[in-house]
This record gives C-alpha cells, structure tokens and sequence, in this order.
C-alpha cells in the first residue's frame, strides 16, 4: 500500500520543527481548529456591552476598574489550572524593558 504524499504545509511544519527543535517542548496535533467552549459575542458590539454593563449595575465610568477586576480573577483562575496539572506558562508576548 503506498503512503499519501505529504502535503505541503506538513513540510512546512517539520522543517520549522527541526529548526526550532531545542525551543521546541512539545507539539499538538489533530484537527486544524481549537474549539473552546463559551462565547463573548454578545460584548462585541456596543449594545450588548451596554447590556452586560447594565444587567450588572456597573456604570460606564466604573468599567475600567471592572475589566481590570475581571481580567485578574481569569488570569488568576487558568494559573491556577494550568499549575495543578504541572504545566508550563509560557508568554506568547515578550514583556517591554
């Protein structure tokens, strides 16, 4: 039986795996999409910003206090995740000098 030719993306993938191989920890595989479960659409536009704001009694001038509450609280709660299960944190950005 003969094997199907590589396509050339998964050319592409293993030469960027040899180069890059001893920053390399690991690899993912599978299907080319991530499904995550949950969505924020409904904050995308402003009306229903307005909505998420209003339902909790938070006032427009209030929201950068609540988005940086918010966004600590979930960065707090996937450290905690990501630690328990023994993996690594590792920053996709760069931090500024």
């Amino acid at each position: 039986m003969c094997k199907p030719k590589p396509k050339p993306e998964e050319n592409v993938v293993k030469a960027f795996l040899q180069q890059h191989q001893d920053n390399v920890i690991g690899v993912l595989s599978g299907f080319d999409r991530l499904v995550l479960r949950g969505t924020l659409r409904s904050l995308a536009y402003v009306d229903g910003m307005k909505s998420y704001m209003s339902a909790r009694r938070i006032l427009l001038k209030d929201f950068g206090t609540h988005a940086l509450e918010m966004s600590t609280k979930l960065k707090a709660s996937l450290t905690s995740m990501i630690e328990k299960r023994g993996r690594p944190i590792v920053s996709a950005i760069e931090p500024c000098p």
